[in-house]
């Protein structure tokens, strides 16, 4: 159904752009801080819930577009690619961030999920790169929203094992990730260089 080096490139992509610190690790690993590693996992449920939301809102946009042209689908595709490459150099171009740890006050689960859940479904950034990440690994526009769904359940399986394990391992990975500027840069410098590049490559 995919093309091989086109679905490894995906998994390639997919998995630096999820260590890549963001608000929802930020509030996986908040929550490891305060209520420890249930509650990070819970949290890391729920901002994979949101992925899937934001995949199926892609998946079935796409189609509608499929229903109206196979060209604006196209368009689509390369309007997506350029939206990958401004992100990639805004990334480079970015001055690091002081991304702080918040305190979180410990709450249920049920809460604990929901903030995972509405962190995600709320994020306007996430849904314009997943609306421009996902269709340019669709190898066959026919079949795009079943891809697309597909692409959508690996990355949101990704997150939620990157997420829930650095959830776990917070106390630990925290200070690496987040308050070890030099590493987050360098981290910051490879996935926009590599969006970047995706970009301009799916484009050209």
């Amino acid at each position: 159904m995919f093309e091989a080096q086109s679905f490894l490139a995906f998994l390639a992509t997919s998995t630096l752009l999820i260590f890549a610190p963001g608000p929802d690790m930020l509030l996986v690993i908040s929550r490891g801080f305060s209520q420890g590693s249930l509650a990070a996992i819970v949290s890391a449920l729920g901002a994979t819930t949101g992925i899937f939301v934001h995949t199926c809102l892609a998946a079935f946009g796409m189609s509608v577009l499929l229903q109206t042209s196979k060209t604006l689908f196209l368009v689509v595709k390369l309007v997506g690619a350029v939206y990958l490459i401004y992100l990639g150099i805004k990334l480079i171009q970015d001055k690091p961030n002081s991304l702080a740890l918040k305190q979180q006050m410990p709450v249920s689960m049920r809460v604990v999920y929901a903030q995972g859940v509405f962190s995600s479904v709320l994020n306007p950034k996430l849904a314009l790169f997943i609306l421009a990440f996902l269709p340019q690994f669709v190898s066959s526009p026919n079949h795009s929203t079943i891809q697309i769904i597909i692409l959508g359940l690996i990355l949101g399986t990704q997150a939620l094992m990157i997420f829930s394990l650095i959830g776990i391992f917070s106390s630990n990975i925290a200070t690496l990730f987040i308050r070890n500027s030099q590493f987050s840069n360098y981290l910051r410098i490879a996935t926009g260089g590599t969006l970047a590049f995706l970009g301009l490559n799916l484009a050209v």
